[in-house]
């Protein structure tokens, strides 16, 4: 215990110079503002109690996170689906009807039927009563026009992001680099090509209906699809043109007077300008 005591009072110096030291770095850690802390606090729709703030430097104004996420919500939303037009499928599919109908019609009852007059059209009305004739070239100019109707209108993939949608959900078509809003309700679907051919042969002669309809069937094919990589990258554009930011801040500029409310707006700038401060440190 003596040889302690003995220690302390031959170290007496030091110790003190240890305990002074301690005591400054306390005195200054508590006047000066610590590294990587902001000094000012500024609760919103309370006065502004510090000096006036001018902006050190030049700073942008940051829009809050729900502001952002509103923006980037409005644009989900009102975003559009795009779909591709295949405009050369409709030739190779009239080609493919065309070869077919030419290797069938030679085995064909059709092909063994005459007409008592001639005729340069499928239909004609005679006494009131519609007759079909039995001209290869009418048959075949008949079902060319038929899916020439149909390609024209576009035949629609239904895939699963529309599936179940109603007949007036807008998308967006691209053919040949140019887009135009049509909705789901414009094109047909296979099944609805189906029953247009179903329909415009219903009440034509049956050896026709037999002989024509498996053709035109089998001629069909989807040629409006939808266009998902293009749909997203357009998105994807979209979204990242939201600015992060509204306006600046300039050097010099005032940022808040003693005594002034902080508002909504003047937290915004006062958050920014803290958020630059400590990125600077």
């Amino acid at each position: 215990m003596s040889s302690i005591l003995s220690n302390i009072r031959h170290n007496q110096n030091n110790l003190f110079k240890v305990v002074l030291i301690g005591l400054s770095i306390a005195a200054i850690s508590f006047i000066l503002p610590r590294a990587g802390s902001f000094k000012y606090e500024y609760p919103e729709g309370k006065p502004w109690l510090s000096e006036d703030l001018n902006a050190p430097f030049d700073f942008s104004i940051h829009k809050d996170a729900a502001e952002v996420a509103k923006e980037e919500a409005k644009i989900n939303g009102n975003s559009k689906l795009y779909f591709k037009v295949n405009s050369d499928l409709a030739e190779q599919k009239i080609k493919q009807f065309n070869d077919q109908f030419n290797d069938d019609w030679g085995d064909s009852k059709l092909s063994k039927r005459e007409v008592s007059f001639s005729a340069k059209r499928l239909l004609k009305q005679v006494s009131g009563k519609e007759y079909i004739l039995t001209y290869k070239d009418d048959f075949q100019e008949y079902g060319e026009n038929l899916l020439n109707k149909i390609y024209n209108n576009g035949i629609l993939k239904i895939d699963d992001i529309i599936n179940g949608k109603s007949d007036d959900f807008e998308i967006v078509i691209l053919e040949k680099n140019i887009s135009k809003d049509k909705i789901i309700g414009d094109f047909y679907t296979i099944k609805k090509a189906y029953e247009f051919i179903d329909a415009e042969l219903k009440n034509k002669d049956s050896e026709i209906k037999a002989f024509l309809q498996p053709i035109l069937e089998n001629s069909l094919d989807q040629n409006v699809i939808y266009a998902s990589g293009l749909t997203k990258k357009i998105l994807d554009d979209a979204l990242s043109s939201v600015s992060l930011t509204r306006g600046k801040v300039k050097s010099g500029e005032n940022i808040i007077r003693r005594g002034d409310i902080v508002t909504e707006d003047k937290k915004e700038i006062l958050d920014s300008f803290k958020q630059e401060y400590l990125e600077q440190l």
